[in-house]
């Protein structure tokens, strides 16, 4: 690799000291690390290339991304996002896809270098919002939200054009693998392993006990619009992008043709994340042994 895209979260004041760390390493070892133009200079980095943060990952052989989720949520909105492997590292607490801690960098860039790790391969939908105001796309990595104005809401649910159900509920998640443990969870959904090929939908404080999540075939068309009477809708991707539904109009979602490429973290598997993230096998608070 010749050269290695360094994205330090923006609101994070440790990521840019630890980019610069980074990169004198890289500078070290003979790989040339490209940093973010809006940087502030240092000398430490004297050596490395400087380019606009959204222009990083066209030029990268690599990414090493630095933050947590929600750096990476943002960084799939990136052109050229899904050209490169991207070793995520942790600067918070313990994230569901950025594995890598602070003092695990040293061994994880060395393992990078030498070709030494295996790739994760997350699925991405693609929303295609008809809003009545044309078309939009958009990218999701964790989920589409299909959600009402403070108000339950009524939405009609297809999958390949076969109606499935109306939805009286807040919204409609319709998440992947990865999303399954983000907005969808907090709404009561199942968790699904990151590698399944799967998309879920699940709704939002359901006004009827029948309406419970389901899991489609990733090769399924989800498409929800309106039902009649509703007059508007939000279309909240990733919780980063709004667009408005209109009575007319409708969403479809599919799986999309690329993939995010994270790098596995050697440490630790995804079972132990989602005991140490969600605290599984801890006994209660002033819990006595038997």
């Amino acid at each position: 690799m010749r050269m290695i895209g360094i994205i330090p979260n923006p609101l994070k004041e440790e990521a840019a000291e630890v980019a610069v760390e980074i990169a004198g390493k890289l500078l070290a070892l003979g790989v040339t690390p490209l940093l973010p133009s809006e940087m502030a200079y240092d000398e430490a980095d004297e050596g490395a290339v400087r380019a606009p943060r959204e222009e990083i990952p066209l030029k990268s052989d690599a990414l090493i991304v630095l933050g947590g989720d929600g750096t990476i949520l943002w960084l799939v909105r990136l052109p050229g996002f899904d050209r490169a492997p991207i070793l995520a590292v942790n600067l918070g607490g313990l994230g569901f896809m950025t594995e890598v801690r602070i003092d695990e960098i040293d061994k994880a860039i060395d393992d990078l270098l030498s070709g030494r790790f295996s790739l994760d391969e997350r699925m991405l939908l693609e929303a295609e919002i008809e809003g009545g105001e044309g078309i939009s796309r958009a990218i999701a990595l964790n989920e589409v939200a299909i959600k009402g104005f403070a108000r339950m809401i009524h939405l009609d649910a297809y999958i390949d054009g076969e109606y499935l159900a109306t939805y009286p509920a807040d919204g409609i998640l319709i998440a992947t693998p990865s999303g399954s443990t983000a907005y969808s969870l907090s709404a009561g959904g199942p968790i699904l392993h990151p590698n399944l090929d799967a998309i879920l939908l699940c709704p939002i404080c359901p006004h009827a006990l029948t309406i419970r999540p389901f899991v489609a075939k990733p090769d399924s068309v989800i498409t929800v619009k309106l039902a009649p009477g509703e007059q508007t809708a939000s279309v909240i991707v990733d919780g980063r992008e709004v667009f408005k539904l209109s009575p007319s109009g409708e969403v479809r979602v599919k799986r999309s043709a690329k993939t995010l490429k994270l790098i596995r973290s050697s440490k630790r598997s995804y079972y132990e994340i989602l005991r140490s993230k969600l605290r599984w096998g801890e006994r209660a608070e002033g819990a006595k042994e038997g």
